[in-house]
């Protein structure tokens, strides 16, 4: 436990360094928080690199010297992976290493088909497809659960309050989107992430976190997790994101039904229960939420039909699969990971993860994502055993938080595409190990 507060404290320390030297325009400052993320992230790599890294994910994109220069979110992960190959003797997962090889063999060949060049972005994306699965087989069951979603929730949390107190500031311009329709009344935060879907994707999956630790009866933890994710719905509302809105009224029945259907502990769920009216009653009659209501309202105003209601996909979607009708070959290899995008709608992306997989990987690579996923659930969740009633619900529920939202979303150029899916399987495995029909008398080594 001692360790995991001084690590947070250093990670905490880090980020307010490199905010402050955003803010006054210090490389020194900056390159002082850097150096701490590197030094922190390398030196505890083999129990904290999924905790850390979920924590800096919201501060990815200003973990730079300057707006256009290398992130050293990616760099920190670089060198952990030549000191984890380095240490494995370069001996890898052999049906990791074959689906690796198929995919990188595959997208070589889509490039050179195309005409288009290899970028660092390649290299780094297949780097990562073959190094996680590799590292959580070796050391997924060292890694803490709570840890992990309480590091991403403080990490989302920390990102949103310095995101607000440094968005007015003209250095921070070009990191930082605030939308703005000023004849309409509509403010749009995002953090530091530029788009406010993905920064409330993130925020929906740290909440799911924090509600999967509340469920399995962490008593001293229960009420102020409970007030974090309280907090967490706040910022979501701020970034007046339609998904947001829809996948949590997704989100908290399921997880209502799994935590009112675990027995005992009245006075916990007592508690729990007074922190949720106490919401609904903020939201009703609170300033803050009524003006975050006035804002959803204008938007929903503004859906007319599907297509507007989407924010144009449905007419993205029909176009995507146009070309895919008249590009058999990009259709089967897809672009070979270029960060190209179709042009029929002046480059915008595909709005969904699967599209972009296709176009991206075609349906051959689509296929290999797959089986590259189903190894990742096999090495972090291992044999599925029968659940309890509350454990079904929470299944249904990180589902819903952590993939459905992504699915509307081209995530496959983002860290978030790994980290992700490696959040969702680790939460998969805690509640396999806590709620399971059949429990396990082992030492659960990720609570």
């Amino acid at each position: 436990m001692r360790q995991t507060i001084r690590i947070f404290g250093y990670a905490i320390a880090s980020v307010i360094l490199i905010a402050l030297g955003h803010a006054t325009n210090s490389q020194p400052l900056l390159l002082g928080g850097l150096a701490v993320m590197l030094i922190i992230a390398i030196l505890n790599y083999k129990k904290y690199l999924i905790p850390l890294m979920l924590f800096y994910l919201p501060f990815a994109p200003v973990l730079k010297l300057h707006a256009d220069g290398f992130s050293f979110f990616t760099i920190a992960l670089l060198v952990i992976i030549v000191i984890f190959s380095a240490n494995s003797k370069f001996r890898f997962d052999s049906r990791t290493l074959l689906i690796f090889s198929a995919l990188l063999g595959t997208a070589s060949f889509a490039k050179l088909m195309l005409g288009l060049g290899f970028s660092l972005d390649f290299f780094v994306f297949f780097a990562m497809l073959l190094f996680i699965p590799n590292y959580l087989q070796k050391f997924h069951t060292i890694i803490s659960f709570k840890t992990t979603a309480i590091f991403f929730a403080l990490g989302v949390t920390a990102a949103a309050v310095l995101s607000q107190q440094l968005m007015a500031l003209p250095s921070m311009q070009a990191y930082i989107n605030v939308y703005e329709w000023e004849r309409m009344d509509l403010t749009r935060l995002s953090g530091f992430y530029g788009d406010a879907n993905y920064y409330s994707a993130q925020i929906l999956a740290a909440i799911s976190g924090l509600l999967i630790i509340i469920t399995a009866r962490v008593n001293r933890l229960a009420v102020p997790l409970m007030g974090l994710v309280l907090l967490l719905i706040y910022f979501g509302s701020l970034s007046v994101s339609k998904s947001f809105l829809i996948f949590l009224a997704i989100v908290l029945p399921l997880w209502l039904t799994a935590y009112l259907s675990t027995s005992g502990r009245l006075r916990s769920k007592f508690l729990i229960l007074i922190a949720i009216f106490l919401l609904v009653g903020s939201i009703v009659v609170g300033a803050v939420f009524q003006e975050q209501i006035a804002m959803y309202q204008t938007r929903f105003n503004l859906s007319v039909d599907s297509d507007s209601l989407t924010t144009g996909r449905l007419e993205i979607f029909n176009g995507y699969n146009q070309y895919f009708k008249n590009n058999a070959e990009v259709l089967m290899f897809g672009q070979g990971y270029s960060q190209v995008y179709y042009a029929a709608f002046d480059n915008r992306a595909s709005h969904n993860i699967i599209i972009q997989l296709i176009y991206q990987f075609g349906i051959l690579g689509l296929i290999l994502i797959g089986a590259w996923m189903i190894r990742m659930k096999r090495i972090v969740v291992g044999k599925r055993k029968a659940l309890t009633l509350n454990g079904k619900a929470l299944v249904l529920m990180i589902t819903a938080a952590c993939l459905l939202p992504w699915i509307a979303l081209d995530m496959l150029f983002l860290d978030d595409f790994y980290f992700i899916i490696t959040f969702y399987l680790i939460a998969m495995h805690y509640i396999f190990e806590k709620f399971s029909l059949n429990k396990s008398h082992s030492r659960d080594s990720m609570s």
